[in-house]
């Protein structure tokens, strides 16, 4: 089965990863959710059987060996993942946590929770430096206090606006206003 595509700029895709000592050519994957090896690559035979049902890019199912769990480094990153061996497999596939874990591909225009909440303190230090801000030591109230109501007013109990039965809609798809006029969908109002 073949899970790959022709094309110049491939090589910019392939990496080679270490797995339990061990170098292995991938091709990055982002769009695969876990990480995949040929049944010829794997030469270990300690495999644990696995219930997962894996899809290939077209929707059919593969043909999963099974699983086992690993070491994986590129460069100063050292990670463990769970690694699926799938027979007639033409290259070994590197799914986005792996990839992301590793380093190997960012996320463009992602947020970072931690990153960005740093940046916007640094900022905020720097607004009170110069008075631009003050610092809130506490939280404001949830709710605002309750108003006194003054004892003089009282509810006015005023009736809605009532048509006369010559301003009534004479057929479905005219609209009554708030004032009360009668509006047919081409009218213009005017003022």
């Amino acid at each position: 089965m073949r899970l790959s595509s022709g094309g110049h700029r491939q090589s910019r895709w392939i990496e080679k990863v270490n797995v339990d000592q061990q170098e292995i050519e991938f091709k990055l994957d982002p769009g695969a959710d876990v990480t995949v090896i040929s049944s010829k690559t794997f030469s270990q035979l300690w495999l644990q059987p696995s219930t997962r049902i894996l899809n290939g890019p077209d929707g059919q199912n593969l043909n999963l060996q099974g699983k086992f769990r690993s070491r994986l480094s590129f460069k100063e990153n050292d990670i463990k993942k769970e690694i699926f061996v799938v027979s007639h497999l033409d290259r070994s596939l590197l799914g986005l946590a792996a990839c992301e874990d590793l380093n190997l591909v960012k996320c463009l225009n992602c947020w970072d929770g931690y990153s960005s909440s740093k940046k916007v303190e640094a900022l905020m230090d720097n607004m009170v430096e110069p008075d631009v801000i003050e610092p809130v030591d506490e939280p404001p109230p949830l709710t605002p206090p309750p108003r006194k109501v003054n004892s003089t007013s009282r509810k006015i109990n005023s009736p809605p606006p009532q048509l006369s039965l010559s301003q009534e809609p004479q057929r479905h798809g005219n609209y009554v206003t708030r004032s009360g006029r009668v509006v047919k969908p081409a009218q213009r109002l005017t003022y």
